[in-house]
């Protein structure tokens, strides 16, 4: 807190004089002040223009986009949404494909047969089970010998099989509880099989039955009164019925077997189609009487009461059964019928994926791709919004570049038209002609959108909508690609443009040339014997690890069961997919002169295909040595004849960073080695439309490091920097002189008092004398 003196002694305002003689240096710390917070005014507003810019470059990517722009976004429609919907990507093309779903996928349901309740005890052994290449051994002993124990081992396999117990809800002597195993996944290739080595059925435990059909005991009603015993021929593979059934039985005319004759006995199945009436004479005692559908009945000595009911149950395993998807395409003798594992049906019309609902095989239905005329108008609209926003705001910071000569005071960018040369470097970009294109389509005006004179862009909704329609001869949304993104056009199918970087270079009017040196191949063994003509797959040979693409798998089980040599090509294929799915690996298994032939589903030189182990190797031919890589594309870029450096991966070939034309430049390669020409194997035309072109300028302007919006805020930034401490030192420095000033009062103050009071002494001591003299 200051002294206040206010001249005690000397009469001086001393606060006054101290403020006085401190006033240059205030003035000083004021205008650093002032000039910290001009300069983060300035900074605040650039940040506002690069905000506007990361908007607008937003949307300039959606534009400009090499691969899966909006130009290359596609709708879908089907005529029949009730039986298929459909989801186009954007490799789809424009058109109608006819088509009729014959048949949906389902997935496999089996059941066992009837049980008296889920801890029935049930025979041991073990019981082998796969779907979809996925396969478990499990061992039935005394810790899970029941219904529910043998359905929790199921699940605990996790091979992509659920099992359940199920009660059907009928009468309780029916044994309503049925084991119900479902695959996880639809189709044909994942159906359930067993092989079950569980013991037969003895005393009170029973081998669950999931591979035929089943006879239940009969069962007699609530209300029987006969005492002739009733006995059905019970049991596996009995019932010849295709379908769940239960037979029953009324007795209409009653009396004693085995001493008359004439008894009748009537029967129906569980829809009436089947029915009839059974004779039982005096010799019928134990006699085999036939009903339908395999079934049979014994009648035991004893009475059969008029009235009295009774039913037997017959069982088939397969609730469900293990189907493909159908879908025809076309009509008449030349019709293809395609057939998936799944609902889901991908790329049967190019690029769209199919969702099949329900089957009609006598509907036509209709699957119609179009350009997605709505979204690439309003990505258009909305970038034309962006570029005007930019605009406005860059015209409002402009005004205040300005100095106001009638003021004479300078607005808070004065002087700095780093600003103004973002807009003009973005303007320039905006409605330059793009070259390599055609007039009819090089410069943003062909599709409507113009400058209004201002600076901003208008747009001619009109011509825009005649564009986007086709309405336009020679324009569709292909050259409306190349007008907005970096594009390239191939001499061959087997070449193509895939995408580039911000340093890829348009081509000009002489296209660049692509020298294919090496072509990527897949890894592939082939075994190195031949197969027999027949193969048992048991325990003693059905495992086998292989490493694919650098991914060792775990071991591998093959389903038992005796295969021919395309079988077994299939068998190994579905096991070795099933384990090296979840790693993205895949591998397709032929025949090639009687050997397998195992190939990796990727190329280049991360494409491995080794045999490693396994009690299967001899079965298949492999005696272990069979190893083999893939090879990386190899090529070059030739620009006017002068070479640029490419590395390839897989079957891309990118040009090196380096590189003055070509760099980034990446193409897709699937040629194979003997299509490779000698020399120039084709030409590539590359150019950069406007959102492309713009895109890259925006990049270098928001780089975090080099870019123009950086170094503009580095040097508000230094400039506050500078001002902030210059404020601090020149504060600290009035401080020390305000002090050092205090004290030099202070001081006065304190000598002028002694001087007073030595002053007062005087006076009084020489007056004093003077008036006694």
């Amino acid at each position: 807190m200051p002294i206040n003196f206010n001249g005690l002694a000397s009469g001086l305002n001393t606060d006054q004089l101290i403020t006085d003689l401190v006033r240059f240096s205030q003035r000083r710390i004021d205008t650093l002040k002032s000039r910290e917070q001009v300069e983060t005014s300035r900074q605040t507003s650039l940040k506002g223009i690069e905000t506007r810019i990361q908007t607008l470059q937003t949307q300039m990517a959606k534009l400009g986009r090499p691969q899966g722009s909006v130009f290359d976004r596609k709708t879908v429609s089907s005529s029949e949404a009730g039986l298929v919907t459909a989801a186009a990507g954007s490799t789809a093309t424009a058109g109608t494909t006819s088509l009729r779903v014959l048949g949906l996928a389902q997935k496999h349901q089996i059941a066992s047969q009837g049980f008296d309740d889920p801890t029935a005890e049930i025979t041991q052994g073990t019981f082998e089970i796969q779907s979809g290449g996925k396969t478990a051994t499990i061992t039935i002993d005394s810790t899970n010998n029941t219904v529910r124990g043998l359905a929790q081992a199921i699940g605990n396999a996790n091979i992509g099989i659920t099992a359940s117990v199920i009660s059907d809800g009928s009468d309780a002597r029916t044994q309503p509880y049925r084991l119900l195993l479902s695959a996880k996944d639809s189709g044909s290739e994942n159906a359930i099989t067993i092989t079950n080595n569980l013991a037969a059925s003895s005393g009170g435990a029973m081998k669950p039955n999931f591979g035929s059909t089943q006879l239940g005991t009969a069962i007699a009603g609530s209300t029987f009164q006969g005492t002739s015993s009733l006995t059905s021929n019970s049991g596996a593979g009995t019932f010849t019925g295709t379908s769940n059934d239960t037979f029953n039985f009324t007795v209409v005319a009653g009396g004693t077997v085995g001493t008359d004759n004439g008894i009748q006995v009537s029967y129906s199945n569980q829809s009436g189609s089947l029915t009839g009436t059974i004779t039982v004479d005096q010799a019928d005692v134990g006699v085999d009487k036939s009903v339908a559908s395999g079934v049979q009945l014994q009648f035991g000595a004893g009475t059969l009461v008029a009235g009295d009911t009774f039913s037997v149950d017959g069982f088939v395993s397969t609730v469900q059964a293990a189907t493909n998807a159908q879908v025809q395409l076309g009509t008449g003798s030349g019709a293809i019928v395609v057939q998936s594992a799944s609902n889901v049906v991908n790329d049967l019309v190019p690029g769209v994926t199919l969702n099949l609902l329900s089957a009609d095989p006598a509907k036509e239905i209709k699957i119609t791709v179009a350009d997605d005329i709505a979204a690439a108008k309003q990505d258009v609209t909305d970038f034309v919004a962006d570029y005007n926003d930019f605009i406005d705001f860059i015209d409002f910071i402009d005004k205040q570049t300005r100095f106001n000569v009638a003021t004479g005071t300078a607005a808070i960018l004065n002087g700095n038209r780093s600003v103004t040369d973002l807009k003009t470097q973005i303007e320039r970009s905006v409605l330059a002609v793009s070259g390599n294109l055609p007039s009819s389509i090089n410069r943003i005006g062909a599709v409507g959108i113009t400058s209004d004179g201002k600076g901003k862009l208008e747009i001619n909704e009109a011509k825009l909508n005649d564009v986007l329609n086709g309405r336009v001869a020679g324009v569709g949304f292909p050259e409306l690609k190349k007008l907005f993104a970096l594009a390239g056009t191939s001499s061959s199918t087997g070449i193509q443009f895939a995408t580039g970087t911000k340093l890829t270079k348009e081509s000009g009017s002489t296209p660049y040339q692509i020298d294919i040196t090496q072509a990527a191949e897949r890894a592939t063994i082939s075994a190195t014997n031949t197969l027999s003509t027949s193969t048992v797959i048991d325990g003693s040979n059905n495992s086998l690890v292989v490493r694919i693409d650098e991914a060792t798998s775990s071991t591998i089980t093959l389903a038992s069961g005796t295969y021919s040599q395309v079988d077994l090509a299939r068998q190994v294929e579905s096991q070795i997919n099933a384990i090296m799915v979840s790693q993205g690996k895949q591998v397709s298994v032929s025949l090639s002169s009687q050997r397998l032939s195992l190939t990796s589903s990727r190329y280049g030189s991360k494409s491995e295909a080794t045999v490693v182990s396994g009690s299967a190797l001899a079965s298949l031919g492999f005696d272990g040595t069979e190893t083999d890589r893939g090879v990386d594309v190899a090529g070059s870029f030739l620009v006017n004849n002068v070479a640029e450096a490419a590395t390839g991966s897989g079957q891309v070939l990118t040009g090196a960073v380096s590189n003055t034309n070509t760099s980034g430049l990446a193409t897709v390669v699937t040629l194979t080695q003997s299509q490779l020409q000698v020399g120039v194997d084709a030409t590539l035309s590359i150019t950069r439309g406007m959102a492309s072109r713009l895109d890259s300028i925006m990049q270098d302007m928001l780089d975090p490091v080099s870019g123009n919006i950086q170094k503009i805020d580095d040097r508000f930034q230094a400039s506050i920097t500078d001002a902030t401490q210059r404020t601090s030192k020149e504060t600290f420095a009035m401080d020390e002189q305000r002090t050092a000033l205090v004290r030099q009062f202070a001081s006065l103050e304190t000598t002028m008092s002694n001087l007073r009071a030595q002053g007062d002494l005087l006076t009084r001591t020489f007056g004093a004398g003077s008036n006694s003299n």
